[in-house]
């Protein structure tokens, strides 16, 4: 048989019932809207965040845009322009030979490397006296395109260096980069 209560143990039961009652209460109605609310201001604090850097990448378009032209109008001055690879590679041959012979060297070899992507690479062997040297590279160095030069070896006779400076062999590696012309 079941006792009846005493008042002492109906008031207990009644008080974690409505202690129950209000926790159940928090958890399934105060809480989701509380937890929405800083939900919902975090989600506004990130957007402020992305709304300020989208705002300094805006101010920055015109800048950009600028550097852009710039880059378009210098573009020839670092690359080689050439509808083809071997376009550009027979360019590349034909400048180091004219700088060359337009420094009073002999050429006597000018062939193509294996290129690497948008990179044209030449290599030229010629006979050349110091001061040819110095003006080759001065203007390999200093006219556009800029080129690289990968590897540059000279060799002569060492009884001509105790000697006189004569003529050396010299050997020029050069590569520069390449792209397709630019329309007008």
């Amino acid at each position: 048989m079941i006792a009846s209560l005493t008042l002492r143990e109906r008031r207990l039961i009644a008080g974690g019932l409505a202690i129950a009652a209000v926790l159940l209460a928090w958890l399934l109605v105060v809480a989701p809207i509380v937890g929405g609310f800083g939900d919902r201001a975090d989600a506004r604090a990130e957007a402020l965040i992305r709304y300020d850097r989208d705002e300094r990448a805006i101010g920055q378009l015109p800048s950009l845009r600028r550097a852009a032209v710039a880059q378009r109008r210098d573009r020839d001055r670092y690359v080689i322009a050439a509808p083809s690879a071997t376009v550009a590679a027979d360019r590349l041959k034909e400048r180091l030979s004219a700088t060359v012979l337009a420094a009073g060297g002999e050429v006597r070899l000018v062939e193509d490397l294996a290129r690497s992507g948008a990179v044209a690479r030449a290599r030229l062997d010629a006979r050349l006296d110091l001061a040819q040297l110095a003006t080759v590279l001065t203007r390999l160095r200093g006219e556009p395109p800029l080129l690289s030069l990968d590897t540059l070896t000279v060799a002569t006779d060492p009884q001509a260096i105790v000697t006189h400076a004569g003529p050396m062999d010299v050997r020029l590696e050069a590569s520069a980069a390449t792209a397709a012309p630019q329309p007008r």
